[in-house]
């Protein structure tokens, strides 16, 4: 089919009550609306909650020190003054010059924002909101995220980025985010039942997610650290096992 013939579906997957909540969350000015740091979850909480979180981790000492004075321009005039003696000392070929130097480029400070763990609630906690009988007044701890977007670092982050991903990946071992694997977690059997390969009817199934890793990858052999029951009371179930080697 051509594109030009294509017609897109307008259908909405949304009621009119449905998009009005939207529209009205949105003009809503004492709450932010966020993904958690888990899972597809959005997160709907009160501003200043979340204020008062990026505050406390912001103010903590040790892993943040403040700068009086920002001066963006400046900080963007040194690394243009960098990469033009690179190009000019030919360790930059035009290309590159040309992609990762700044001249009237929109930059802005590097910002912090937080994702909210609400995995990391208490289980009891947790059944109280599900239930909806009591009011719980809760700091939410958060995951910390410095986003480099349109900062002055941001195209040679990424630059490095292109260049060093393929070599980290050639080594014998690295880290990687893997994200994560709802519904079929590795750590997770109680789903398996939405693996295609298993009779959902059945009492047991035939096979879990290592198998279905063994199968696209027969050599591979991974590390899985999970935690100690005691730090997940939340999973009633807990774990048993806190350091296994697959492979």
């Amino acid at each position: 089919m051509e594109l030009s013939n294509y017609k897109p579906n307008k259908t909405k997957n949304m009621t009119k009550e449905e998009t009005q909540c939207l529209r009205t969350l949105r003009h809503i000015e004492t709450i932010t609306i966020h993904k958690a740091d888990k899972n597809n979850i959005t997160v709907v909480q009160n501003k200043k909650d979340y204020a008062n979180e990026g505050e406390r981790q912001l103010n903590d000492g040790i892993h943040y020190i403040e700068i009086p004075e920002i001066n963006i321009k400046n900080t963007m005039n040194k690394i243009n003054e960098i990469v033009y003696n690179m190009n000019k000392d030919n360790y930059l070929d035009e290309i590159t010059f040309k992609y990762i130097k700044y001249e009237n480029q929109y930059i802005t400070t590097p910002f912090a924002y937080f994702l909210p763990k609400i995995h990391k609630l208490d289980n009891e906690i947790l059944k109280d909101i599900y239930k909806q009988q009591t009011e719980i007044k809760i700091q939410v701890p958060a995951r910390p995220i410095i986003s480099q977007c349109n900062g002055p670092l941001e195209r040679i982050g990424r630059y490095l980025d292109f260049f060093l991903l393929p070599i980290v990946k050639t080594q014998t071992t690295y880290i990687s985010d893997t994200g994560h694997g709802d519904p079929m977690d590795i750590w997770y059997p109680f789903d398996w039942t939405l693996i295609p390969q298993n009779n959902p009817t059945s009492e047991e199934p035939v096979y879990i997610t290592p198998n279905l890793i063994y199968h696209l990858n027969p050599n591979i052999k991974l590390i899985l650290v999970i935690r100690d029951p005691a730090e997940r009371h939340q999973y009633p179930q807990g774990f048993t096992v806190l350091f296994c080697v697959i492979g």
